[in-house]
């Protein structure tokens, strides 16, 4: 038996995947080899950017925070021709709170 998605259901579970993929691909970045880059993330890149296209951008707030502080999910988007303007001065404060939480 076949079910069939409406759009509104296609969509939100694009969107969950997409969350999901960012903090796969913070998880990526983290195991590269050279500490900074590796193919594994490249292909969390991609899958990043055929979701945003379809279903928008995700929200900087969702976005982990070393993603923001590196600058990988604005170039990201800036390769995309999105514009997307994360708060940096609460980026970086909640960074430091969560580094004196440590």
């Amino acid at each position: 038996m076949m079910v069939t998605a409406s759009h509104r259901q296609l969509v939100i579970a694009c969107r969950y995947e997409l969350e999901s993929l960012w903090g796969d691909l913070c998880d990526s970045q983290r195991n590269a080899q050279n500490g900074v880059w590796s193919i594994a993330c490249d292909d969390v890149e991609d899958r990043i950017k055929a979701l945003t296209v379809l279903v928008g951008h995700t929200n900087w707030q969702k976005i982990p925070l070393t993603l923001l502080m590196n600058g990988v999910y604005q170039r990201i988007h800036r390769d995309l021709g999105i514009r997307v303007r994360p708060d940096m001065a609460q980026v970086r404060e909640i960074d430091e709170q969560q580094r004196n939480y440590r």
